[in-house]
């Protein structure tokens, strides 16, 4: 159509040719005969009502084909999340009321623009590497970006992007979805902020429990256990005094009570807290507990292999390597069912590791409960006090192939000597 042509004048060309159609074809009619004439009327008179009917049903199809125009603008441009159709290199070819709406723009503003136009300088190469892996694979892919409005303000959003190929299998244009994800990112930062606080007070009370741990086992050791070996010296030079009668019988039985009791009194002291852990160190401390009568007397093996020594570690670490291991071997102790448990030991400059391992039973690590069924300290507290700490605490177990218990906590880097 020329730039002068109004808008009506196809359809009067249209018109002219139509009517000069009609006009051959009726000079045509008057060289047939009669009844061929009366024939070719009749298709005519079909054939128009035919076009009749089909105008009809193309006038019916056009407007459902409106209604579902209207239709599919209302669900672009009024959807919830930001729409965008983007070339090879990110240039905005559409975008619906919504996504401009996030950018801080008008929709018209922000076709045929660079998209990274609108992204913060550390996320542009997310976005690159984001389309490359979307062209790639062929597949829906996923990241996240930091978006600035044309305010300047910034705001983390959800990229959802597609491959849209032509009738050749040609690549078209990107098709992308944009979610505004602040709320989201901000309940996560909360929830981590929350975390390190539930982490730091979970070390901090466990340390609090230790000292009150510690001053009971040293109240113990210095008045109980001192006054029942005072005791029991007593009885004993009490008994070197006196002819060999029922008198004597009895005193003797008394002291080995006495004894039986300070027995108690030494073990419930390494239960609270092990003495030789402060003095000595960490592998005296567990050599002590693999030393005592209540693990000799389980009829199992047990034997400790440190092929180096643990220096020079800070207090709180030797107490929840140490805490760890007495529970994991008093577990092993009372339902391994196992021939032999050994404890490894092992250091390096970055982290402290213990390891109980045993021949017994096994069982499946994904049945465990998060309270071990014998109370203590439980597994679910050793792993609370080692992920507080930063560190792993990880089981590897099978029916019938005995089990490895496995603690490790960083250690902090200590610089040069100055």
């Amino acid at each position: 159509m020329r730039k002068d042509e109004r808008p009506s004048e196809p359809l009067s060309r249209l018109r002219r040719r139509a009517e000069q159609k009609a006009r051959r074809d009726f000079e045509a009619l008057r060289d047939q005969p009669p009844g061929k004439t009366q024939e070719l009327m009749h298709e005519l008179q079909v054939h128009q009502i035919e076009l009749e009917m089909q105008n009809e049903e193309l006038r019916r199809a056009q407007l459902e084909l409106e209604e579902l125009r209207l239709k599919y603008f209302d669900l672009f441009n009024l959807a919830p999340v930001g729409y965008f159709t983007f070339d090879l290199n990110g240039l905005i070819l559409e975008a619906n009321l919504t996504g401009a709406a996030l950018l801080g723009t008008t929709k018209s503003h922000s076709l045929k623009r660079s998209f990274s136009h609108w992204i913060a300088p550390e996320s542009r190469d997310t976005f690159y590497l984001h389309r490359q892996e979307t062209l790639k694979t062929g597949a829906a892919q996923t990241c996240e970006l930091i978006l600035k409005r044309s305010d300047g303000r910034e705001f983390s959003t959800e990229l959802v992007s597609r491959v849209e190929l032509d009738e050749k299998g040609r690549f078209k244009q990107f098709r992308t979805t944009v979610q505004d994800i602040s709320e989201r990112k901000k309940a996560e930062h909360e929830l981590l902020e929350y975390q390190k606080k539930l982490k730091a007070m979970t070390s901090q009370l466990s340390s609090i429990q230790e000292r009150e741990r510690r001053e009971l086992a040293m109240q113990l050791h210095d008045r109980i256990s001192q006054r029942l070996a005072i005791l029991k010296l007593q009885l004993e030079t009490a008994v070197g005094s006196l002819a060999d009668t029922e008198a004597a019988g009895k005193i003797r039985d008394v002291a080995k009570q006495v004894g039986g009791t300070m027995e108690d009194a030494y073990l419930l002291m390494l239960e609270l807290s092990n003495p030789v852990l402060y003095e000595i160190g960490l592998e005296a401390a567990v050599d002590a507990l693999l030393r005592t009568d209540l693990v000799r007397s389980c009829g199992i093996e047990c034997k400790l292999i440190a092929p180096e020594h643990l220096l020079n570690l800070e207090t709180d670490v030797r107490v929840a390597i140490y805490q760890a291991v007495r529970e994991l071997l008093g577990n092993a102790i009372k339902h391994s069912m196992a021939k032999q448990i050994e404890v490894h030991l092992h250091g390096t400059r970055d982290a402290a590791t213990a390891t109980v391992e045993d021949d017994g039973i096994g069982f499946n690590p994904s049945d465990v409960r998060p309270r071990g069924k014998g109370g203590g300290f439980g597994l679910f507290n050793i792993r609370e006090s080692i992920e507080g700490r930063s560190g792993q605490f990880t089981i590897e177990s099978k029916p019938g192939k005995g089990t490895s218990a496995t603690v490790c906590i960083p250690l902090p880097r200590k610089g040069p000597p100055t």
